[in-house]
This record gives structure tokens, C-alpha cells and sequence, in this order.
């Protein structure tokens, strides 16, 4: 509670939607970048005061909607597009870097034949905290540098 908190590549809100009703006095913002998902996503959570949509490219490095959060975060959650190419990997995580406040904290999922590709980029901007795996997912936990 009290924490301010982005969704990077929210989807319809499933993971917003969980954390604003665990959490009531959360702050998120859910970035989504796909129109059809952002519009779901403004619909599951147009009841919570808390939560922002914003259609946004969070590949994209010099947008104004991430200027104007920079250093303000203290957490980002992602679940990364797989297949994305190398440079908007880099780009995730370095505006997931900006984004958030000193000690801020990234958590993301991915496929684990992906984590080896993810991880190598996110440890350019950030410390590992824990990795968790199963069978099909890693889930990472990183502080930032």
C-alpha cells in the first residue's frame, strides 16, 4: 500500500485488477501498447480510482508518459513480449531502469528457454534479487543498481 507501481505490457488488467484489490491504497499505472488490449484493460478497471491505463509503447525510450513518471515507481511488473527483438529488450528494461525510483524493485516472467536472453539484459540495469522457476516459466526479481 502507498507504493506506486507500473504494469508494463498490461494486457486486458489481470494483474492490475489482482494488485488493486489486495492492495487499496496502490497507485498503478497499466501500460499497454496494443489497442484492442488497452481498451479491454480501461474497461476491467475503470471502477478503481487507483489504477491509470495509458496506450503506450513501453519499447519506446523518449515517450512523454514515461518522462513524466521518471524516478517515480517503486515497483515494475512485466510480462515481456517473447519474441521481441534485442533492442526493444534493452529498451524494456532501461525504461523499467528510468522509471523507477532508487531501490526500486522489477518483477517479470518468461518463458525459460527466453529467461537466458531476458536475463543477460536486465542484469545491465539491474541486481538479482531471486529467480524462481518451474517447468515452463521463470520469474525474476531484480532491484535497481
Amino acid at each position: 500500500n502507498n507504493k506506486e507501481v507500473g504494469d508494463f505490457g498490461a494486457g486486458w488488467g489481470a494483474i492490475s485488477l489482482i494488485l488493486a484489490n489486495e492492495f487499496s491504497k496502490i497507485r498503478i499505472t497499466a501500460y499497454e501498447k496494443d489497442e484492442l488490449s488497452f481498451e479491454a484493460a480501461k474497461n476491467n478497471l475503470k471502477y478503481y480510482s487507483n489504477v491509470s491505463v495509458v496506450n503506450v509503447d513501453f519499447t519506446k525510450i523518449n515517450s512523454a508518459i514515461f518522462l513524466e513518471k521518471k524516478g517515480g515507481l517503486d515497483y515494475v511488473i512485466s510480462n515481456p513480449p517473447f519474441h521481441s527483438t534485442p533492442k526493444d529488450k534493452e529498451l524494456i528494461f532501461e525504461n523499467a531502469f528510468n522509471l523507477l525510483k532508487n531501490k526500486g524493485e522489477l518483477f517479470f516472467v518468461a518463458e525459460n528457454s527466453f529467461a537466458p536472453k531476458f536475463r543477460k539484459v536486465a542484469l545491465n540495469f539491474f541486481a538479482l534479487i531471486e529467480e524462481k522457476e518451474n517447468d515452463l516459466y521463470t520469474i525474476f526479481w531484480y532491484h535497481k543498481k
